[in-house]
């Protein structure tokens, strides 16, 4: 499975305009972050964050056909007017996956939106699972359960036990990394789900207004995850 992660920040795109901290003056490529967004090499989308045409210009994304979207957050949604001008696709047939609950909030944002784009049944081998994010709405990770196992969750502020069952045995976690921020995992909440799911390989993205660069980022959770960055390929 190759996956590219196309943005790897939070709500909010980094550097923040105005602010003069280590992260946001930083030179440094990997401390510039589009809203997050990862292709599951050659055809899966998770996520339509506002960027989305920035990552069409940057990546060749001509073979997307499904698109899951996790919730209904601007960050993760907005870029539907950019992939569905005048409620068309800009490629044929493409569908989006997602859950009943995320599409009623969809259609209060956008209700011209036709329900024939969107599948409440995943693809094979993929599942909807609920996380806690926001009292408004609902929230859900990712989880594919193929020849490897693999979850993303990229907004969450905990998961309920019925869910942390769901994903055990994981070969790869790709977790929420905003931090301090009110509906977000903490520091010490990120460290302790990692090793409370115990997978073998962890990624932080959305990462949040840390206030430090990329290079301390990752010093920060050495040995406990990676940290992502925009452009990131991996193959597991």
């Amino acid at each position: 499975m190759e996956i590219l992660f196309l943005g790897t920040s939070c709500s909010w795109a980094i550097p923040y305009p105005f602010c003069n901290c280590l992260q946001c003056k930083s030179k440094y490529k990997k401390d510039k972050r589009y809203r997050s967004s990862i292709l599951i090499k050659p055809d899966i989308l998770i996520d339509l964050p506002p960027d989305i045409i920035f990552f069409f210009k940057r990546y060749d994304l001509s073979k997307i056909k499904y698109i899951f979207l996790t919730h209904s957050h601007s960050d993760h949604i907005f870029g539907l007017k950019d992939l569905f001008p005048n409620y068309k696709p800009v490629y044929k047939n493409l569908i989006i996956f997602t859950k009943k609950s995320v599409f009623k909030e969809i259609k209060k944002i956008f209700p011209s939106i036709p329900v024939n784009f969107f599948s409440f049944t995943p693809l094979k081998n993929f599942y909807f699972f609920p996380v806690i994010h926001s009292k408004k709405i609902k929230t859900y990770g990712i989880l594919i359960n193929g020849e490897k196992k693999f979850a993303y969750i990229p907004d969450t502020k905990g998961i309920e036990e019925n869910s942390i069952k769901k994903l055990k045995n994981l070969d790869l976690l790709i977790l929420d990394g905003t931090g301090e921020c009110e509906n977000h995992l903490k520091e010490k909440e990120i460290i302790s789900l990692i090793l409370k799911i115990k997978p073998k390989e962890t990624i932080l993205t959305h990462i949040g207004h840390w206030k430090i660069n990329h290079k301390e980022l990752e010093r920060k959770f050495k040995g406990i995850a990676k940290i992502a960055y925009d452009g990131m390929e991996i193959n597991f």
